[in-house]
């Protein structure tokens, strides 16, 4: 017997992953390239395969694929990356190929099982699952014969080898007639004539009216097998339940704080604010309106009335839409119902503290990644040592887990390893941020994490957002060392911005911490520094601008020092001043802040978080 190193990738990953609008849809095309990881190591430990990564040992879902029960929260969590290498012993290379050809079908086999049950339960006509899944991705391998004294000294060879086979595309020919998913826009629709768009609709009108989907299938919506498949998989798979929406992710940091202030004063609470939410909750319950929601990890356990209505409902403008519907289908009755919701709703808002009378309407969805992670591996000379980094990433991506599930109201819809993906509340992005980036830094050879966080209306279509926050990460890589964050503001008006920094800047006597930074501007305006400057700094952009990026780096200085004292509150002004001298340590000691647009957009991120994505 001959041993092999194999090294085994599924994709494409970005296409699969990113074609949802809903948290649901996301979920289960992170959860099942997860899974196809799982059930494949599973497989080739009955091989007498080793796995040298990802490390499985103490991973849920590769025990509950292993025993078919999935019965906790964390057998679903999407906790494995897209590709695994493994010492496996075969007569010669045919055989093994043979095993993995095998392999690679039995997994694919299993994906189209859950898109076949699904299927099954739209009961939309003909059955096209086989169709438009078994080819959904492909299984690249790469494999080359190991050193029986050296194992694992072969796997850099394997690396290369399947990084050329990735440059091969495949091209398979896919006839798709009739109308298209509204989600892909890719494959036909489930139904029973797909070129009957009539007929079509009211397939689809069946499918919402039924109970169990009131709320899953907007209308409108008509679904390949592939995208009702995402959209259903945790319900109709997995025994029931959803995943919490980007609405309800949004307002879960201030529905805690709104919760502990109710509560602080109990008087008023039994009074005012009491009767204000009860009639506000009443009147919800008795509209008709959507309530299967699912709370953020953190707020699960809490078992108030306030944490059980969906995020929308507590933002003032998500009842236009509702109105509006009900006013195309002279639905007076549902429209009245609809506006007494929202004047309750009005009524509660107004009973609160100031500071709270303004849900968030806007999240932040982060994406982030470990740096120069090929050339640290490249460093490992044994399996032993693989097997050990393997261990620690796979420590890290339970990490993860519990900051954002844990330690504060976000939801981690992906985190295999060195990579990940979280929808966090607006106003703990800082600290989630700078949290996972040090502990990542704590993993053997002081690895560094790039990160790239994209602000997102709750409403906006999520695929944007993903798409987005993967352009956002490649923002941050761009930058010299990496180590580094990007940040995108997408405002539903549609106006942009986009800055990157490096998490840490070093100067002559000292190591600046762009997290402190942001942590400081944000305390200023809290104890009542104007964010005026920031207009008439604009305003004077023509003077200092030497050119389109470029700028007069004393003559901005000047400015800073000048505006940053006079509009700190009375009494204050030391304040603003050190301010500027931060920033003039800054600018000196870092080509980022060389850009006069990037250093604007840094400078105006902890005003537009300071305010709660209001202005």
């Amino acid at each position: 017997m001959i041993p092999y190193i194999v090294i085994l990738q599924f994709g494409p990953v970005q296409d699969f992953i990113q074609t949802a609008r809903r948290t649901d849809d996301y979920w289960a095309g992170s959860f099942l390239l997860s899974f196809a990881t799982a059930h494949m190591i599973n497989m080739l430990q009955e091989k007498g395969g080793e796995i040298i990564f990802p490390d499985p040992a103490d991973n849920e879902l590769v025990q509950a694929v292993g025993t078919g029960r999935f019965d906790n929260e964390e057998s679903l969590f999407p906790s494995l990356p897209n590709r695994l290498g493994v010492r496996i012993q075969a007569e010669n290379v045919q055989t093994l190929k043979s095993l993995l050809e095998k392999l690679k079908t039995s997994v694919l086999e299993k994906c189209l099982w859950f898109f076949e049950k699904i299927e099954k339960e739209l009961d939309g006509g003909k059955q096209i699952s086989r169709e438009q899944v078994f080819d959904l991705f492909e299984c690249y391998y790469a494999l080359a014969e190991d050193d029986p004294d050296s194992p694992c000294s072969s796997i850099q060879v394997v690396e290369k080898k399947l990084a050329a086979r990735k440059n091969i595309r495949d091209f398979k020919s896919f006839v798709q007639n009739g109308f298209k998913c509204t989600q892909c826009g890719f494959r036909e629709p489930i139904g029973k004539d797909v070129s009957n768009l009539s007929g079509l609709k009211k397939d689809w009108e069946k499918i919402r009216n039924r109970h169990e989907y009131q709320y899953v299938f907007k209308k409108n919506e008509r679904l390949c097998a592939v995208c009702s498949g995402k959209r259903l998989l945790r319900r109709v798979c997995f025994g029931g339940g959803s995943i919490p929406s980007t609405s309800t992710i949004g307002v879960s940091e201030w529905l805690a704080r709104v919760d502990q202030a109710i509560h602080r004063d109990s008087e008023k609470f039994q009074s005012i604010t009491a009767n204000a939410f009860s009639n506000f909750f009443l009147c919800l319950k008795e509209s008709g309106i959507e309530q299967n929601m699912v709370p953020v990890p953190a707020n699960k356990k809490k078992s108030r009335p306030i944490y059980q209505i969906e995020g929308d409902w507590f933002i003032d403008d998500s009842y236009d839409r509702l109105e509006k519907q009900a006013q195309d289908e002279n639905n007076l009755n549902l429209l009245q119902k609809i506006k007494n919701v929202r004047k309750k709703l009005k009524d509660f808002l107004r009973t609160l503290p100031p500071e709270l009378r303004t849900p968030p309407k806007y999240y932040t969805l982060l994406s982030f990644d470990g740096d120069d992670m090929g050339e640290y591996k490249k460093t490992l000379a044994t399996c032993e040592e693989h097997k050990t980094f393997s261990r620690e990433l796979a420590g890290f991506s339970k990490t993860v887990y519990q900051v954002v599930h844990e330690q504060f109201h976000g939801y981690v819809v992906y985190s295999g390893g060195d990579e990940g993906v979280a929808l966090i509340p607006l106003s703990e992005t800082f600290q989630v941020m700078e949290k996972l980036r040090k502990k990542f830094n704590q993993l053997k050879g002081g690895l560094t994490l790039s990160s790239g966080a994209v602000v997102m209306h709750h409403q906006a279509p999520l695929g944007m957002g993903l798409k987005a926050a993967s352009e956002t990460l490649r923002h941050a890589k761009k930058i010299s060392g990496k180590n580094a964050f990007s940040i995108s503001i997408r405002k539903r008006s549609g106006s942009q911005l986009i800055c990157r920094a490096p998490w840490e800047i070093k100067t002559e006597t000292d190591v600046l911490k762009m997290a402190d930074f942001f942590k400081e501007w944000e305390d200023a305006y809290a104890k009542g520094m104007s964010p005026r400057w920031y207009q008439r700094m604009q305003s004077d952009m023509p003077v200092v601008r030497t050119d389109e990026d470029r700028y007069d780096q004393d003559m901005a200085l000047n400015l800073f020092y000048y505006l940053l004292p006079r509009q700190s509150p009375a009494g204050n002004k030391g304040l603003g001043l050190s301010l500027a001298k931060k920033l003039d340590q800054m600018m000196k000691f870092n080509e980022e802040f060389d850009d006069i647009d990037n250093l604007l957009s840094i400078l105006y991120v902890p005003i537009y978080f300071y305010e709660g994505g209001k202005n």
